[in-house]
């Protein structure tokens, strides 16, 4: 445990290490968190430009505001708050993989620890630090569930429903909360106190519920609907239109978008000319929606030109050249290492043995792709999963021999075809932006 530690305050040094060098404009969706946090320290109301608003789930924007709060409203310090955090995930990494011994929780950690991606996005007001340290929080949460009381389960529960107001695609998993509890061993004998898989779900539900329910409601009173989120039908319709691309595509045309001024009623006709154009055209919903989980796997050159292009928000600019201005060595040092990465985390988790982490992942993959078969795809959607793909590596390069003996063929061919998919996204990708 003693090395664990280390290896945490390792990972939050080295996160810390860039923020000394200076500030970095805010860009993007971080103008709009860091607008709605700076609103809620001063106010303690959830409004943006005097109204009230759910277009953003609460919770990260919660978080940042509770820092402006103790410390001011100073980017930098969220940045500091978020390298601490990331050193936590870490730690949390070798918890989560302690039971398959020393060397793999100790590789897990070490992995995270040095994984430029990971080092990048504590740098950005942007939840995607925050949403992977609760999801291996939840997975470490679970992992020990059918040992706990019943008020830790409703404490779990909480966890959950904190997890989606910082990312309301993990409602997604909240379905699938049965099929994650272990089975046998503890489970047995929380089966004999009584605590049976109903009861135990039961908990862990109604932790969520104390966090969700409150949010919900609130959104009832204040802008007219029960929702998690207003903003679903703004991306739903970004992703599904005849000039869609599979990725953020914001180009609607002029007859498919809304002509309400309220939050609600925009989101609304969103919806409804999303809804129309995907059953109008169910062929082409279904070629975009493969599209859309390719492009989930893409390079984090999108990531190398936000955290290390000089101007990212330069719009006179495109992408592509400021891609090709970003030092080839830089996309190589952060896009190499997910890509080993997802290959090996693939293997690692398709090989036995299994539990309640790897079933929990699985929800979690399985939401991702939903909501984003739905809307739209990108290389930042692919984050939340990695820390599960480090754990997965760790677990198979501590002991691979096993493992792939005990794989099956068809565990083969679905890691081999995820790869191949992957690859040729990369090289697409690579003919695009530097060979075009």
């Amino acid at each position: 445990m003693r090395v664990a530690f280390v290896i945490a305050l390792l990972a939050a040094a080295i996160r810390l290490a860039p923020i000394a060098d200076g500030a970095r404009p805010l860009f993007s969706d971080e103008q709009d968190y860091d607008r709605l946090a700076r609103t809620l320290a001063s106010t303690a109301r959830y409004e943006d430009d005097g109204r009230p608003t759910a277009y953003r789930p609460v919770g990260y924007p919660a978080w940042v505001g509770a820092i402006y709060r103790v410390a001011g409203p100073r980017p930098e310090a969220v940045r500091v708050s978020q390298a601490v955090l990331d050193g936590a995930t870490a730690f949390l990494l070798f918890v989560l993989l302690r039971r398959r011994g020393g060397t793999a929780a100790r590789g897990a950690a070490l992995l995270w620890a040095l994984y430029p991606p990971a080092i990048l996005y504590t740098r950005f007001l942007r939840p995607e630090t925050l949403t992977a340290f609760l999801l291996v929080a939840v997975a470490v949460a679970l992992s020990r569930e059918s040992a706990m009381s019943r008020r830790a389960r409703v404490a779990v529960g909480v966890l959950i429903g904190v997890t989606v107001l910082v990312k309301s695609e993990f409602a997604l998993v909240l379905p699938a909360i049965p099929f994650l509890l272990e089975r046998g061993g503890d489970a047995g004998a929380a089966a004999a106190r009584g605590d049976g898989r109903a009861a135990r779900t039961a908990a862990l539900l109604a932790g969520a519920l104390l966090v969700i329910a409150p949010w919900v409601a609130r959104n009832a009173a204040a802008v007219g609907s029960p929702t998690l989120a207003t903003s679903f039908g703004a991306v739903l319709l970004i992703g599904n239109h005849p000039a869609a691309t599979g990725g953020y595509a914001p180009a609607v045309p002029d007859s498919m978008r809304p002509r309400a001024t309220g939050e609600l009623e925009s989101s609304r006709e969103s919806m409804r000319a999303a809804t129309s154009y995907i059953a109008a055209n169910p062929g082409r919903f279904l070629v975009s929606v493969a599209r859309k989980w390719a492009l989930t796997l893409m390079s984090e050159a999108e990531l190398v030109v936000t955290a290390l292009h000089p101007r990212p928000g330069d719009e006179a600019t495109s992408f592509r050249a400021k891609a090709r201005e970003v030092p080839v060595w830089k996309h190589a040092l952060v896009s190499v290492p997910y890509a080993l990465l997802l290959v090996l985390g693939l293997v690692g988790y398709l090989a036995p043995p299994g539990g309640a982490a790897p079933r929990f992942f699985l929800a979690v993959v399985a939401a991702w792709l939903l909501a984003h078969g739905l809307t739209f795809g990108g290389s930042r959607y692919h984050f939340p999963m990695m820390p599960f793909l480090v754990a997965s590596s760790a677990a198979f390069l501590g002991n691979p021999g096993p493992r792939l003996e005990a794989m099956k063929s068809a565990s083969w061919v679905l890691a081999g075809f995820i790869t191949a998919v992957a690859v040729a996204v990369w090289t697409v990708e690579i003919v695009v932006l530097w060979f075009r």
